[in-house]
């Protein structure tokens, strides 16, 4: 089963994009994570379930506290749930994104499952020497990152700076293994993992009561990928591509991103720093969070904290 997961406190855009979405889904089940409590949470014809505050609190119990609130971030209770209900593969995009000509969960899952060993060398051409039918494939695809058209996944000084030229994004979508070593934006506006990833998809406290916002998939795929590389796994990039319009405001964005700007030029630094030996995803972190546990940083602390309950529960199931 794949299960799709999007995170909203804005009912009019829920309903926007399960309108723009129904006649061409194909996901299993969708599951929403409502940003907000129960009370407020609209209901959603086409959702397997809507979570909450409420529900969060109600399956975590006194591990709650690792979840976001009043930040994307909360999505990973969605990833829970989608294991807890059996999925194979959990994806998730944002409550502002359309299709854009895509079969979105079939090509995820043509990333993760059907990615070739062999590729051309020239992006344009079918270079000489690639075979034709035996290209081999890779089963170590275990994170896919889609991309966006229309308006990009942009920080918030550059949509500043980019205005009205914003809405004109086209990306070219070449699909590509991001290399070991390498990091990449791992941005959870598009994206799909395999169930056996799960440990690895914590993203870090923001928003509300938090000193930053607005990093917590930047600073996820940063721990992904370094688990990934130790693990001798693959993240792809490119296909499938959504219709982006952005719903949030870029300058209530700024504020938001202020203080993670300086402090996102040295995170990845700390992550890269750690030298992991185990052999499992759950044991790679829980390795790097008790070295997290050493900065002086009270956010890092709380990283350090917060992963071993995630691992946790993410093997629970």
């Amino acid at each position: 089963m794949n299960v799709l997961v999007i995170p909203s406190n804005r009912a009019d855009c829920l309903e926007t994009f399960c309108q723009r979405w129904r006649s061409v889904k194909d996901w299993d089940e969708l599951i929403v994570v409502w940003d907000g409590p129960a009370s407020e949470a609209p209901h959603v014809p086409e959702a397997a379930c809507v979570l909450s505050w409420d529900t969060i609190e109600r399956d975590l119990g006194d591990d709650a506290w690792i979840v976001s609130r009043k930040n994307a971030g909360i999505r990973i209770a969605g990833y829970l749930e989608a294991a807890r209900r059996g999925a194979a593969v959990i994806a998730t995009i944002d409550d502002d994104c359309y299709p854009a000509g895509d079969a979105f969960m079939r090509s995820h899952l043509d990333a993760l499952l059907q990615t070739p060993r062999w590729v051309t060398s020239a992006m344009n051409m079918t270079a000489r020497g690639v075979p034709y039918r035996n290209r081999g494939g890779l089963d170590s695809v275990h994170v896919n990152a889609g991309l966006w058209r229309t308006v990009g996944d942009y920080d918030a000084p550059h949509s500043l700076v980019l205005g009205a030229d914003l809405q004109h994004f086209d990306p070219v979508a070449t699909p590509r293994i991001i290399a070991a070593g390498q990091y990449v934006p791992v941005s959870t506006m598009n994206v799909a993992f395999r169930r056996e990833a799960l440990p690895l998809m914590y993203l870090p406290l923001m928003g509300q009561g938090q000193p930053y916002d607005r990093f917590d998939d930047i600073w996820g795929g940063v721990i992904l990928k370094k688990v990934c590389d130790h693990l001798g796994w693959h993240v792809s990039v490119g296909r499938p591509v959504v219709d982006h319009h952005r719903a949030s405001n870029p300058f209530r964005n700024l504020v938001k991103e202020a203080a993670g700007i300086e402090r996102n030029e040295t995170f990845w630094r700390d992550v890269d720093a750690v030298t992991l030996h185990a052999s499992t995803p759950a044991d790679c972190m829980n390795e790097l969070a008790a070295v997290l546990l050493n900065y002086s940083d009270p956010h890092t602390q709380a990283l350090g904290k917060a992963i071993p309950r995630w691992v946790q529960h993410a093997t629970s199931f």
